[in-house]
């Protein structure tokens, strides 16, 4: 047999002061575990922040801690300004996976209440920009699938290129009607 190789690595790991994980990741060796799938129980974050996590149906994706039961939902509480745009990727193929974000005010309670901002499309990019400033909510669902995810959120002054960012606030009052007069209409 050939000689065994060696090698010494030596060096300084620098992880960014904005770094931060989801706290129920998919891997069953994460220490300090916690979930993070309420509003009660949301991850508190401060921004601007990078952050990795994993989501996913019951029985979908790779095993792990979260493969049999589910981890459907991240939530995370954050003050957010005017202008900040919140961004979610994911890695899993979109035929077969959908991640999708939404944003609630800091008036969020109880089972569903109505989001203040989402962002369902089907691609592996999904953002919403924000409009008001405060403590928001933000919820990563896995909608199908499963996948690990990266989301951030930019300094206030920060621009994005979020093609499809969707407003946090959608000038629809629950129980009226918008209309608008069709042109040369009486």
């Amino acid at each position: 047999p050939e000689p065994a190789v060696s090698w010494n690595v030596s060096g300084t790991l620098a992880v960014a002061e904005n770094s931060a994980v989801d706290s129920d990741t998919n891997d069953a060796n994460q220490t300090e575990r916690r979930a993070n799938n309420d509003f009660p129980t949301a991850q508190p974050l401060v921004t601007p922040f990078l952050l990795l996590g994993t989501v996913n149906q019951p029985g979908a994706g790779a095993a792990g801690a979260n493969q049999a039961a589910g981890d459907v939902l991240d939530g995370y509480r954050v003050s957010l300004q005017p202008g900040q745009v919140v961004e979610l990727e994911f890695s899993g193929d979109p035929a077969q996976n959908d991640l999708d974000l939404y944003v609630y005010d800091e008036t969020a309670t109880g089972e569903a209440p109505p989001p203040i901002g989402e962002s369902v499309g089907l691609g592996p990019y999904e953002c919403v920009r924000i409009t008001r400033a405060g403590q928001h909510y933000i919820a990563v669902t896995a909608y199908q699938g499963a996948s690990s995810y990266q989301l951030r959120v930019g300094a206030p002054s920060e621009t994005s290129s979020c093609v499809n960012a969707a407003s946090s606030l959608s000038g629809m009052v629950p129980g009226q009607v918008v209309a608008k007069p069709k042109t040369g209409a009486e």
